[in-house]
C-alpha cells in the first residue's frame, strides 16, 4: 500500500509466487473478506514468507502426526514382542530349572536303595549330597513300591508312616518309567505349597524298584522371576501348570499362588495355544500386553504380561509431542518469516555464502557485509570467529606436529624397553610385599619351564617350592627390611642344577617403607663351572710345575715370593705353601741373594736376564743358570719377575733330570682321566698323554708328531676345528663338543690353552679333553626320572601337575572340556596284607598297563602315590565320552591278575569330574573328582561316578 492508500504497483514475479497471487485475484474473493471484517491484506515479502511457511509446515505437520500415530502402532507390536521374548527367556530359565532337578535325581538315585532296610544309609547319604544339590530343594524322598519311605533328606515325626501310594505323580512316574511332575501340593510337614519331581529307581535288571522325588516349595521359584531391569517395574510374570494353577508369580505370589486362573480372560485359549501375544487384562484387572509360552522339559506355562500404560506411555508422550512440536515449529516460522524475511534475506544468503567458504576451509575468506543492524553485527563476529578460527586450527596443527613427535619418541622409547627387557638373558622380576609376583619377563621360562602368566599373581614360596625358599628366605626377610641383598643361589631342591647370581633392591613407597623389591637373577652357571675349571687347571700348572726339573718362582716388585714350586721349596727346607709371601730375601743364603738382587733390580727396570748362581749347598758346590722374565701389566710397568733356576752342574746329568723330568711328566699325565696334549704351529701333536691310546685306538707313535686332522679325522675335526682356530690366535678357549668316536656319539669337555712366546706369538696351544658322556647321560637320566614313576614308569605327580596345567590352558583356547578320572585299586590294604608289597607292586604294574591300554595315545595317564591314578582326557564334548572310558576301563579290569604266583579278582572305582579351562583350576577339578570317587565307593565300588 502506498501513503495515500492507494494499491501499490509490484513488478516483477518473485519466485513461487504464482499460487498465491492467483488466490488473491480470485473473483469475488476479496469482497467476501472484506464483507466477513477481515483486513485488508498487504503483499510484502514478510507476508509472502508467512504464507510460504504455513503452506509447507500444514503438510509436515500431517506428516508429523501419521508417523506418530505409526509409530505407536509399531511400539505396541514391539511391546508384544519384547513380551513373548521375555517369556521364552523365563521359559527358557524353567527348563534350566528343571534340568537341575532332573540331574540332581539321577545323582541321589545312584546313591540309594529302595528298601526299609537301607533307610538309614539313604538318610546318610542324603545329607552328604546336601550340598550337590541345588539350593531350591525342599525336601528329598526315597519310596518303595507300595509308596513306603525309606529314605527323608528332612525327617520329622510321623515320616516313617507316611505313604504316596495314592499320589498321581507317584504312580505317573512308575507307570511311565519317567519324570513325572506335580504342582501345586501343600506340604505333609510345612504345609506349604510345594511342587514334587518323581522319578523311578531301577534295579540292576533295569526293573522298577522304588521312586525318588524331590520337592521344592513355591516360594522358592521368585528367583526365576527376577527381571533383572529388562522390563517395566510393574510387569507381572506368572508360571502356570497345565490346569491353571499359579506356581509362581512375581508379584504378590502370597495372593496369587495356588489360585486357579483357567477362566480369567483368554488363559484357557492361550494354553490351548501354547505360545502367542494377548491384550486382555489379568488376574489383577489391569490391562498388559502380555506374551506367553510353554517350557520345553514340562508342561508348564509362562506368562509375561506388561503394564500397558508404561509400555505405550513413551508413544503416547511421542505423538503428544510431535503434534506440539509442529504446531510451535510453524507459528514460530511464519512470525519469523513476516518479520524478518524480507530485511535479512540478502545479507543472509551474503553471510551463507561467506560461512560456507569458511566451513569449506577457506579460512583467510572474510565477508564484507556491514551495517548497524544484526546483520553487521554477525558478520563482524563471523570475521573474528574466522579469525579466531585461523589461530587456533594454526596453534593446533602446530600443537599436533609436536606431540606426534613426542608420541613417536615415548613409542620407540617404550618398544625399546619392552624388546630389552623381553630379550635379555636375565630373569628381571618384582615382587610386592606379599611376596606375589607382580611382573616377569619371558626369561622365567628357562628356569622354571613355566610361561609368566602362570605366576603372576603367585606367591614366591609358591614357585619355588619349600626347600628353595626355606635357604632364601633370610635373604628376602633382609630386603623386607630395607637393605639391599647380592647372594648365590639355586632353584632346586637339592641345589644341583643352574647357579644363578640374585640381586634384590628394595621399592621404596612414598612413606619410605618397602613395598616391594625388583628381582635380577643372572645365571653365572658357566662362570662357576669356568672357576672350578680354573682351580683345576691351576692345580694341573702346578702339577706340572712341581714335575718340572727346575727351581720356578714368581717374585713381586717388593721382592715377595708369590709362587715357588715344590722343587724351590724343597731345595730351600720348606714348604710350597710356608714361602707364599715371604721376602726372598729371607728363604735364601745371603751370599746367593747377593748375587741375585743386581739382576732383580734389571729385570724390574723391564729387562730380560740369564746368569750364573753358583750356591754352596750340603757341602757341594752347585752351578744354576737362573732366567729372570719381567711380568708387564696392562700400563705396560713390570708387575714382578718370573725366575726359573737350572742345575747346570754338569750337562749330562742337566739333560739326565731333565728325561727324568720329562718321563715324571708323561706318567703324570698318563694317570690322568683326561687327554692332555700340545698341539704346535704346523698343527702337529708334539706331547700325548697315554689316555689318547685308549680314546683313540691308536698307539702313541702314530699319534705324536702327526697331524691333528690325520689323527682325528675329517668329522672330528671339524668340530673341533673353530675352536682350535680361536686358541692360535691367542684366546683361551673352553668348549664342549659332541664326536662320532667308533660308532658312537660321545661328549667332550676340554680347554684350549695358548701357549705364548716372549714376543707375544702364539707358538702352540695346550690342550685338555676329558670325556663326559656318562655324566651326560646321568643327568639325562635324573631329568627323565625327575617326572616318571619309577614302579610303574607314569608320569608322576609332578609331570601330572604340568599335564592338567597346559590341558587345561588348550581347552580354554579351543572351548572344549577336560575331564579328570581319578581311580584307586579297590581293597588295595587287602592285597597288600595278603601278598606282600612285592605282589601289591605286581598288582600296581599291571593295573598302570591296563589304564594305559584302555585310552587314547594322547591322554595323559599319571600315578599319584599308592595305589592312587589320574587320567586326563582332552577334547571331551559330554559326559557319555567319559562313561565309554569308565566302563571300558572297568572291562579292562576284569580278568584276572597275576601277582606273586597268585591269581586274584581285582576292581576299581572311578571318580569323575569335567570342566572348562576358563572356568575351572586343577585343584578345583582334583578335588571334584575325588569326592566323585568317595560316592563312587559309597555305591559298592567297581563302579564310577560323575560330579556334577
Amino acid at each position: 500500500m502506498s501513503r495515500d492508500g492507494s494499491p501499490q504497483t509490484i513488478t516483477g514475479r518473485p519466485p513461487g509466487g504464482g499460487g498465491l497471487r492467483a488466490l488473491a485475484r480470485a473473483p469475488g474473493l476479496r469482497p467476501a473478506l472484506r464483507a466477513l471484517g477481515w483486513p485488508r491484506l498487504r503483499r510484502s515479502i514478510r507476508m509472502r514468507v508467512a504464507l510460504l511457511a504455513l503452506a509447507l509446515g500444514l503438510p509436515f505437520i500431517a506428516y508429523v502426526a501419521g508417523t506418530a500415530v505409526h509409530q505407536a502402532t509399531i511400539e505396541r507390536d514391539t511391546a508384544k514382542q519384547h513380551s513373548l521374548s521375555l517369556a521364552k527367556l523365563f521359559a527358557a530359565r524353567v527348563d534350566d530349572y528343571v534340568s537341575d532337578m532332573v540331574a540332581a535325581l539321577a545323582l541321589v538315585k545312584q546313591g540309594v536303595v529302595a528298601s526299609p532296610s537301607h533307610t538309614a544309609a539313604n538318610d546318610a547319604f542324603l545329607r552328604r549330597a546336601r550340598s550337590d544339590l541345588p539350593p531350591s530343594v525342599h525336601n528329598v524322598g526315597v519310596w518303595t513300591l507300595d509308596g513306603r519311605n525309606v529314605g527323608s533328606l528332612v525327617r520329622r515325626d510321623g515320616g516313617d508312616a507316611m505313604s504316596i501310594a495314592s499320589a498321581p505323580y507317584f504312580r505317573d512316574a512308575i507307570a511311565t518309567g519317567d519324570l513325572a511332575v506335580a504342582g501345586p501340593l501343600p506340604s505333609p510337614w510345612s504345609r506349604e505349597l510345594v511342587v514334587v519331581f518323581a522319578r523311578p529307581i531301577r534295579d540292576a535288571a533295569g526293573a522298577v524298584a522304588g521312586v525318588v522325588t524331590i520337592s521344592a516349595t513355591l516360594t522358592d521359584l521368585r528367583w526365576l522371576l527376577d527381571l533383572k531391569g529388562t522390563a517395566p517395574s510393574g510387569t507381572v510374570v506368572s508360571i502356570l501348570n497345565p490346569a491353571g494353577d499359579i506356581l509362581a508369580r512375581n508379584i504378590e505370589p502370597e495372593r496369587f499362588v495356588g489360585t486357579n486362573v483357567l477362566g480369567v480372560g483368554n488363559v484357557r485359549a492361550n494354553i490351548a495355544r501354547r505360545e502367542g501375544v494377548d491384550d486382555a487384562r489379568s488376574a489383577d484387572d489391569l490391562p498388559r500386553i502380555a506374551g506367553f509360552t510353554q517350557a520345553s522339559r514340562v508342561p508348564w506355562h509362562v506368562f509375561v504380561g506388561l503394564p500397558e500404560d508404561e509400555a505405550l506411555a513413551s508413544a503416547r508422550r511421542n505423538v503428544s509431542h510431535t503434534l506440539a512440536f509442529g504446531a510451535v515449529s510453524l507459528l514460530l516460522g511464519a512470525l519469523f518469516a513476516v518479520r524478518v524475511g524480507s530485511r535479512i534475506a540478502q545479507p543472509l544468503r551474503r553471510l551463507a555464502h561467506d560461512a560456507t567458504l569458511l566451513a569449506r576451509g577457506h579460512l583467510d575468506h572474510r565477508t564484507n557485509v556491514e551495517g548497524d543492524d544484526e546483520t553487521g553485527v554477525l558478520a563482524r563476529t563471523l570475521n573474528r570467529l574466522a579469525q579466531t578460527v585461523e589461530e587456533r586450527t594454526r596453534a593446533l596443527q602446530e600443537k599436533a606436529v609436536a606431540l606426534e613427535e613426542k608420541t613417536k619418541a615415548l613409542e620407540a622409547s617404550t618398544s625399546e624397553l619392552a624388546t630389552i627387557t623381553a630379550n635379555v638373558p636375565v630373569l628381571i622380576a618384582y615382587i610386592d610385599g606379599d611376596e606375589r609376583l607382580r611382573f616377569v619377563n619371558d626369561y622365567l621360562q628357562n628356569v622354571f619351564h613355566v610361561a609368566p602368566s602362570h605366576v603372576l599373581g603367585r606367591k614366591l614360596c609358591e614357585i619355588t617350592g619349600r626347600k628353595v625358599y626355606a635357604r632364601i628366605e633370610p635373604r628376602m626377610r633382609e630386603v623386607r627390611a630395607g637393605l639391599p641383598q647380592t647372594f648365590e643361589a639355586t632353584f632346586t631342591p637339592d641345589g644341583s642344577g643352574m647357579v644363578f647370581l640374585v640381586a634384590c633392591f628394595p621399592d621404596y613407597g612414598d612413606a619410605q617403607h618397602v613395598r616391594g623389591a625388583y628381582v635380577v637373577c643372572q645365571d653365572i652357571t658357566r662362570r662357576k663351572h669356568a672357576e672350578e675349571a680354573l682351580e683345576a687347571r691351576e692345580r694341573f700348572i702346578r702339577l706340572i710345575a712341581d714335575g718340572i726339573p727346575a727351581r720356578i718362582t714368581y717374585i713381586d716388585r717388593n721382592g715377595r715370593v708369590l709362587f715357588g714350586n715344590r722343587r724351590f721349596a724343597e731345595y730351600w727346607g720348606a714348604n710350597a705353601s710356608d714361602i707364599v709371601g715371604r721376602p726372598l730375601a729371607d728363604i735364601v743364603p745371603e751370599t746367593s741373594y747377593a748375587q741375585i738382587a743386581p739382576e732383580l733390580e734389571r729385570s724390574y727396570a723391564g729387562e730380560r736376564s740369564r746368569f750364573d748362581l753358583v750356591v754352596e749347598h750340603g757341602g757341594h758346590t752347585q752351578h744354576y743358570q737362573v732366567d729372570h722374565v719381567p711380568d708387564f701389566d696392562a700400563h705396560g710397568r713390570v708387575a714382578g719377575v718370573f725366575t726359573i733356576s737350572q742345575d747346570v752342574t754338569a750337562l749330562r746329568a742337566a739333560q739326565a733330570r731333565a728325561e727324568a723330568s720329562e718321563e715324571r711328566l708323561q706318567r703324570i699325565t698318563d694317570s690322568i682321566p683326561s687327554m692332555v696334549g700340545y698341539i704346535d704351529r704346523g698343527r702337529r701333536y708334539r706331547f700325548n698323554s697315554r689316555y689318547y691310546e685308549s680314546w683313540l685306538g691308536k698307539p702313541l707313535p702314530e699319534i705324536t708328531g702327526q697331524r691333528v686332522a690325520d689323527v682325528l679325522g675329517p668329522e672330528t675335526y671339524a668340530s673341533v676345528r673353530p675352536n682350535l682356530d680361536r686358541a692360535f690366535e691367542g684366546e683361551r678357549v673352553d668348549f664342549e663338543v659332541d664326536v662320532h668316536h667308533a660308532g658312537t656319539s660321545r661328549c667332550l669337555r676340554g680347554s684350549y690353552i695358548p701357549d705364548i712366546d716372549a714376543t707375544g706369538h702364539v707358538v702352540g696351544v695346550y690342550t685338555s679333553s676329558t670325556d663326559v658322556t656318562p655324566m651326560k647321560d646321568v643327568e639325562r637320566q635324573l631329568a627323565r626320572l625327575a617326572q616318571k614313576d619309577t614302579l610303574t614308569g607314569l608320569p608322576n605327580r609332578h609331570a601330572f601337575n604340568d599335564g592338567i596345567a597346559a590341558a587345561l590352558a588348550r581347552s580354554a583356547r579351543s572351548g572344549t572340556q577336560v575331564a579328570l578320572m581319578f581311580l584307586d585299586v579297590d581293597s588295595f590294604k587287602t592285597i597288600n596284607d595278603t601278598l606282600g608289597h612285592a605282589g601289591g607292586d605286581d598288582v600296581l604294574r599291571e593295573f598302570a598297563r591296563r589304564l594305559q591300554a584302555s585310552v587314547r595315545p594322547t591322554d595323559l595317564v599319571a600315578r599319584l602315590a599308592g595305589d592312587e591314578f589320574v587320567i586326563v582326557l582332552e577334547g571331551i564334548h559330554t559326559r557319555d565320552e567319559c562313561r565309554f572310558v569308565a566302563r571300558k576301563i572297568l572291562a579292562a579290569m576284569r580278568p584276572a591278575f597275576g601277582a606273586a604266583d597268585a591269581s586274584l579278582q581285582v576292581t576299581t572305582s572311578i571318580g569323575i569330574a569335567m570342566g572348562h579351562g576358563s572356568a575351572t583350576t586343577a585343584e578345583a577339578l582334583l578335588k571334584r573328582a575325588d569326592s566323585a570317587l568317595y560316592a563312587a565307593k559309597g555305591h559298592g565300588r567297581d563302579t564310577y561316578e560323575i560330579a556334577i
